[in-house]
């Protein structure tokens, strides 16, 4: 059996094949099976994003969009796909080979590099291009992360996202963009917060606080979501509030506090955020008003 010749310790983990020449790594030697082919010219070795490996293809002029750009930002998405999002400003060609989805935007998009070298829309453009395949909910989940939050500060503000509507505006998605911006605001702390936030508000149940300062017990807390108007504190629950002990330890004194305070605490989880929204509507309006 032939062994494999260990690659140059100064390759990067993804690389052009140019670049693997210049090393002195020969043909035969990138057909090996630890070398992957994420896109024409690239190799990679190891688990590399997508974002990583077609950087070292990726030509002057061309920068990341759309979804590729949310993943860039930290913005979350329902889904994000495996194909990235390349795009030029008009009238140059759009790249186009496979796994990649090229798109053509106008002169005015502002594109920033950010200090790994990586070409990129900015965040507010980004969100408004998602306009075009996000619901409106998931869109006023985008726009709550960029807005911040209690210890995440802000990528992008409410004018910053005014501004880069109105160079969408002629686009699709326009009244997306506009319902969206009327709803999102700072304060959640991820996605599924604010899409519990969006379900509570469309009930009419009072007003909805995000994170809002709560003396309780001698302390101050910050419960995800409160309703005055029915004593009622909202709590969702991730995964790592049910794998890790000092979390879920945290949260069961945290409850107690809210509870010992006169509040009523529900907490949700993401299968009845998800799979059963109406069951879950129905548990928050049958919380009877208390003021």
């Amino acid at each position: 059996m032939r062994r494999t010749v260990p690659l140059p310790a100064t390759l990067p983990r993804a690389f052009a094949t140019s670049v693997a020449s210049e090393h002195g790594v020969a043909p035969r030697r990138l057909r090996a099976r630890d070398v992957q082919h994420p896109f024409h010219g690239v190799n990679a070795i190891g688990d590399v994003s997508a974002v990583e490996a077609y950087r070292h293809r990726m030509l002057p002029g061309q920068f990341f969009s759309h979804h590729t750009a949310a993943i860039v930002h930290g913005i979350p998405l329902p889904r994000t796909g495996r194909a990235v999002h390349v795009a030029v400003v008009a009238p140059r060609t759009p790249p186009r080979a496979s796994g990649v989805v090229g798109h053509r935007v106008s002169a005015d998009v502002e594109v920033v590099t950010l200090p790994d070298g990586t070409p990129v829309c900015s965040a507010a453009d980004t969100w408004c291009q998602l306009a075009v395949a996000l619901s409106t909910s998931d869109l006023v989940a985008a726009a709550d992360h960029l807005l911040g939050a209690r210890g995440r500060p802000a990528i992008a503000s409410v004018d910053e996202l005014d501004l880069a509507a109105r160079r969408h505006a002629r686009g699709r998605g326009a009244r997306a963009r506009r319902d969206a911006m009327a709803r999102a605001r700072w304060g959640s702390d991820s996605r599924p917060e604010s899409l519990l936030r969006l379900l509570v508000e469309d009930l009419e149940v009072g007003d909805v606080l995000i994170n809002h300062p709560l003396t309780v017990g001698g302390r101050t807390l910050h419960p995800d979501l409160l309703v005055p108007s029915r004593s009622l504190i909202l709590e969702y629950e991730g995964d790592h509030h049910r794998v890790e002990r000092d979390q879920w330890n945290h949260d069961l004194a945290r409850y107690d506090a809210f509870a010992a305070a006169g509040w009523r605490v529900m907490r949700v989880t993401s299968r009845q955020l998800f799979d059963d929204p109406e069951g879950l509507a129905r548990r928050v309006r049958n919380v009877r008003q208390t003021t």
